[in-house]
């Protein structure tokens, strides 16, 4: 995917957003062919059986299944181009539960095959004041590191949202057995978000730059990001977003 050069209206902190994007479709591109490839398969498979058999019952289920894997894929697809484009960002009215559902389809592996369980406590009617696409860039840089590189089973990712008395809503997310561990986020990423200093200077070398681009979208937004981490509840990153 190629990287536009740099707007000369572009702030730092807006060109660091916008090559974090592009850098988590790239790390995201292997798991996008996985899933195409398996989509495309089970619907080819259903195909060559109707090709060879020529009945009329598999014809007709070769073709339901085609038309639903390609959807499928299609959908993926469009959500890709849609990020991948991004421009300049405008604050909108932006449903959570629609900018979740943009996040869980962008990410194209279903977080269950990697063994996370997934739950949603989300008051339908939360919109908040966003860009849609910097919205969505936020909760997938969110989704990848709760995700992280699993290969145990049995972890749980909750995501619980509330709208507060002050037009703002609060947002959690909740990892219980994932890909980010408590001791990585109480002694890393809780200090990061934490810190006073400017979000660029307060990062190192262990900090993720989705953590950096997340803080940066929060701010960019007047949203407040922070992080809570305990052995026996897991990680949670909580963000307080102003509404529509």
């Amino acid at each position: 995917m190629n990287v536009p050069a740099p707007d000369a209206s572009e702030s730092p902190q807006q060109i660091i957003i916008r090559l974090q994007r592009k850098a988590l479709l790239g790390d995201l591109a292997a798991v996008l062919v996985h899933e195409f490839n398996n989509l495309m398969t089970s619907a080819l498979a259903r195909v060559d059986f109707a090709l060879m058999t020529g009945e009329e019952q598999a014809a007709r289920k070769a073709l339901e299944t085609m038309h639903k894997q390609a959807h499928a894929a299609l959908q993926i697809a469009r959500k890709w181009v849609d990020l991948g484009q991004g421009g300049a960002p405008e604050l909108t009215r932006a449903p959570l539960e629609n900018a979740l559902d943009d996040a869980l389809t962008t990410l194209a592996r279903p977080l269950e095959k990697d063994g996370l369980e997934l739950r949603r406590d989300i008051d339908g009617a939360i919109e908040l004041q966003a860009d849609g696409v910097l919205l969505r860039q936020f909760l997938m840089n969110v989704l990848h590191l709760m995700r992280g590189s699993r290969a145990e089973r049995g972890g749980r990712l909750t995501i619980e949202a509330r709208r507060d008395d002050d037009a703002r809503a609060t947002i959690a997310l909740r990892g219980y057995g994932c890909g980010l561990d408590a001791e990585t986020a109480r002694t890393s990423i809780a200090p990061y978000l934490a810190s006073g200093a400017d979000a660029l200077d307060a990062a190192d070398e262990s900090t993720p730059l989705e953590l950096i681009a997340c803080r940066l979208i929060a701010e960019w937004h007047s949203a407040a990001l922070r992080c809570e981490a305990d052995d026996d509840c897991g990680v949670r990153l909580i963000v307080r977003w102003p509404t529509a």
